[in-house]
């Protein structure tokens, strides 16, 4: 069971819901149904569909109320008007292949005009409950994409680029980058209560543009490719595996 509930996302943000020290940088969300998905639009006008199980930005659908009977729906570079409650749950429901969730949108803060998360790896030695964050980057959509995936043409910056670079006072960037470590950190101490064999997390985090830092989702297996772009993030890619390569030796 474990096994299967490690790739579940709506199971794991709702174990960070009921964690008090992660409880307030998790969206509202819930199943996606037709009454949660008219009651989560009309409350915050602009919500987010992602199936509960999936990767790369995939099956990821936005969708703005702009009027009372006008919504637009964004999909990858995708975006279209629809009118009518019964036109906007068709198309919904014909792009919708999986279980999915519902929750409300985030203003992500924006380089550029484009938005952007962060990738936060933390890590564990075998036989230790310290858990430290081994790597970090920002990722810049592209344009016209509403997802961050590197596989949409998303840009690699430093985390620190990326708030100077952000329309974000710069006051406040320091304090932002210090609560982004301590919230993945949170995560993985919570996570790991229930996944007690997980040695790695990939967190995906988002600031909003009033400076407010939220947990978009984990990954039990996050990918690492991103360190790759930019020289500057190489030591941090060989400290993320050399923290492998230890925990793989660890019994040998």
């Amino acid at each position: 069971m474990k096994g299967q509930r490690i790739g579940d996302k709506y199971f794991k943000q709702q174990l960070l819901i009921n964690d008090p020290n992660t409880s307030r940088f998790v969206p509202k969300m819930k199943v996606f149904t037709d009454h949660n998905f008219w009651v989560f639009l009309n409350e915050y006008k602009k919500v987010v569909i992602k199936p509960i199980r999936g990767s790369l930005g995939k099956g990821l659908i936005f969708i703005t109320k702009t009027e009372p009977d006008i919504y637009d729906v964004h999909s990858l570079n995708q975006r279209k008007v629809i009118s009518g409650k019964n036109n906007v749950l068709t198309f919904i429901k014909s792009n919708v292949k999986a279980k999915s969730m519902i929750q409300h949108y985030i203003p992500l803060v924006k380089v550029k005009e484009q938005p952007l998360d962060f990738r936060l790896i933390c890590q564990r030695e075998k036989g230790s409950n310290e858990w430290v964050v081994t790597g970090k980057y920002a990722r810049v959509a592209h344009a016209d994409y509403a997802v961050t995936n590197m596989t949409k043409g998303a840009s690699i910056l430093t985390v620190e680029d990326a708030l100077s670079q952000s329309n974000l006072c710069n006051d406040t960037t320091n304090d932002i980058s210090l609560t982004l470590n301590k919230v993945a950190i949170s995560v993985a101490r919570c996570l790991s209560k229930q996944f007690h064999k997980q040695l790695i997390w990939g967190c995906d985090l988002a600031v909003a543009d009033d400076g407010s830092v939220w947990i978009i989702e984990a990954n039990s297996n996050p990918q690492t490719n991103g360190f790759n772009q930019l020289e500057t993030l190489q030591p941090m890619l060989h400290l993320i595996n050399q923290y492998k390569q230890r925990n793989k030796n660890f019994w040998k």
